[in-house]
């Protein structure tokens, strides 16, 4: 650069000379601004990506202005019954003006295909309720089972051990009886042995008394 372009280079076409972008007001050198901060900057102006007719779109308005750009491709609002149609927004209303039976009728078949759906669901889950109360009632009636069952074999425990105790008190009472026999034998003995000792007794005073006589 001549010497005397210096100052002019400087200002207006030196890529290292200080630059601020006019959109965001970013400092930098106009190197790194045009190079690397416009192909993101938000406020940089962009034309419609579908070449709708508008040319200076903020980077960061895009978004928003694809909802309205009426060349912006989208799908039919009956995309929920079946209707795979895609168009640009500005035909969007003309194709569902003039798809209305066939709209109506994918409606009546999701309707269909929606109430055959939910019957099967319920179905299904009428049969898992039933399953369930079916263990339910197979669970309580095992749990049942093993209660009567426990509680006939501690019957049984139960009533073994009454009748060994029965037993075991016959065994005494059986016992007993046979010690009272004893006993009263015994008595009776001794009740013979004081009777003859009585008649003895008896017999020798009588003779005492036949003796004082004579």
């Amino acid at each position: 650069v001549e010497k005397r372009n210096l100052p002019s280079h400087f200002i207006k076409s030196c890529p290292k000379r200080e630059f601020t972008c006019m959109y965001c007001n970013f400092k930098a050198t106009y190197e790194v601004v045009s190079n690397d901060h416009w192909p993101q900057c938000s406020f940089y102006p962009v034309p419609c990506p579908n070449a709708c007719g508008i040319q200076a779109i903020e980077r960061g308005d895009i978004e928003a202005h694809l909802l309205q750009c009426p060349l912006e491709e989208v799908e039919c609002d009956f995309i929920h019954t079946g209707c795979g149609t895609k168009l640009p927004r500005q035909d969007m209303e003309k194709h569902v003006e003039e798809s209305t039976q066939k709209h109506m009728a994918l409606m009546s078949a999701t309707s269909l295909r929606s109430s055959r759906e939910f019957e099967k669901k319920l179905q299904e889950q009428r049969q898992e309720f039933e399953q369930r109360l079916q263990e339910q009632q197979k669970d309580s009636e095992d749990k049942l089972q093993t209660q009567r069952d426990e509680f006939t074999k501690a019957l049984q425990v139960q009533n073994q051990e009454i009748q060994q105790s029965l037993s075991e008190k016959d065994q005494e009472i059986r016992e007993l009886s046979n010690q009272l026999g004893e006993v009263q034998q015994q008595l009776q003995e001794k009740e013979d042995e004081i009777k003859q000792v009585r008649e003895q007794l008896q017999e020798e005073m009588e003779k005492k008394d036949q003796e004082i006589r004579e």
